[in-house]
């Protein structure tokens, strides 16, 4: 404003203490919703300080673990894999160029069920235990026990790994 103040009216004088009054309001709002962000955020910190970090599956849990996938246990799982995983790393996993021709239908079953019995087995040995896995050190021993990462058991290995 460029005029002499003593030519404003009480009108506009009201109009920008009204304006005044409700950015102040709103400025005082904004204040109160970052100040509870702001202890929220504290809050999450400290609880973040005092979680323990998970610890990881060793190489031969994680052998273990893998070789669990391949043992069928009668009553209690749905689902049929491979008979082993030797079995499994002797027949290419069913698939690749060196897989051998006759299998029947059922070892690609075996291989399509590989990966939902190795979650139901991990959800007990890592998510339920509070533990987790080292990635470099899962696949490692996943591709020694089963299968190259260039081949389809590696593929399976990379599932494994991903899901768990």
């Amino acid at each position: 404003m460029q005029i002499d103040t003593k030519d404003v009216s009480a009108q506009t004088w009201q109009t920008a203490q009204t304006t005044a009054a409700a950015q102040l309001e709103e400025m005082g709002k904004t204040v109160v919703k970052l100040q509870d962000e702001l202890m929220a955020l504290d809050a999450k910190v400290e609880a973040k300080k005092n979680e323990t970090a998970l610890s990881l599956l060793t190489e031969r849990e994680s052998t273990d673990l893998i070789e669990r996938v391949f043992v069928f246990a009668e009553g209690e799982d749905t689902l049929k894999t491979f008979a082993s995983a030797t079995e499994a790393k002797s027949i290419h996993c069913v698939y690749g160029d060196d897989a051998r021709v006759e299998l029947d239908a059922t070892y690609e079953e075996h291989f399509d069920n590989s990966v939902p019995i190795f979650e139901e087995k991990a959800d007990a040995a890592i998510w339920k235990a509070g533990r987790s896995i080292s990635r470099i050190v899962f696949e490692k021993e996943c591709y020694a026990l089963i299968g190259d990462a260039e081949t389809m058991c590696g593929t399976m290995c990379d599932d494994f790994t991903n899901a768990a």
